[in-house]
């Protein structure tokens, strides 16, 4: 799996993550402890430290293709 497709699903999982949070804020059936938001909260900077150190290794047409589905990601959430 080349870094950029490792970057893209990491990314997905961490939207997907945010948007599962921010729903069930929303319904107010389930409560986020401060322990579980921590949590949440420390796996996003780890994701975005791993985004910054995998795209120091791509290509120029590889960053860019990154950048593409990232904005795809922000437009979608």
């Amino acid at each position: 799996m080349s870094y950029g497709t490792s970057l893209f699903r990491l990314s997905a999982v961490a939207s997907s993550a945010t948007r599962w949070r921010m729903k069930v804020q929303q319904h107010h059936r389930v409560a986020i402890t401060g322990q579980g938001l921590a949590l949440i909260e420390t796996l996003q900077i780890m994701r975005a430290d791993v985004q910054v150190e995998i795209m120091e290794y791509l290509s120029p047409d590889e960053q860019a293709d990154v950048v593409q589905g990232m904005a795809l990601l922000a437009k979608a959430g």
